[in-house]
């Protein structure tokens, strides 16, 4: 019976279990009196207002659908008109000149993958309607959760 040799791992690999990262890890606050500080102020004033927003368009036409005054088409319908919400919100960000600023890089990437997980929550929120998939409408919920967490993560540049 031949002999089988252990795999010969890299030094540079590390076999320790990875460390947690928290949620403020990596952030580094823009200064308040630096002038990219009334930027991410604004930018983020406003993505918070178009997520509330949207967010109270979706839970009203949640409770239509669950009330069935709103039949699933419907509701999946509106879902896509929600997304499409969400890319103008992206759009905003990504055209805004003053934000492209390379001393809001984090902070802008921040926000615009937030903003990627709203419109994965409400797309993949519509295709399961559209399928009946239970198990993925309940998943789409994980991408909404991430697009929060990346919210309030946001916020911590702004602290």
């Amino acid at each position: 019976m031949p002999l089988v040799e252990a795999p010969i791992i890299p030094a540079e690999v590390s076999l320790e279990p990875p460390q947690l990262v928290l949620p403020d890890d990596f952030v580094v606050s823009i200064p308040h009196n630096s002038p990219h500080y009334a930027v991410a102020s604004r930018q983020l004033e406003a993505f918070e207002m178009d997520a509330e927003r949207l967010l109270s368009d979706y839970r009203i036409d949640r409770k239509l659908l669950e009330s069935g005054a709103m039949d699933a088409e419907t509701f999946a319908n509106r879902l896509g008109a929600l997304e499409l919400q969400w890319w103008n919100v992206t759009y905003r960000m990504l055209d805004d000149g003053e934000f492209a600023n390379i001393g809001l890089l984090d902070f802008r990437a921040t926000m615009l993958s937030a903003a990627r997980h709203w419109r994965g929550f409400l797309a993949g929120q519509a295709d399961a309607i559209r399928k009946g998939d239970n198990v993925a409408i309940a998943k789409s919920f994980d991408e909404l959760a991430r697009a929060e967490e990346l919210q309030s993560r946001a916020r911590l540049y702004l602290r």
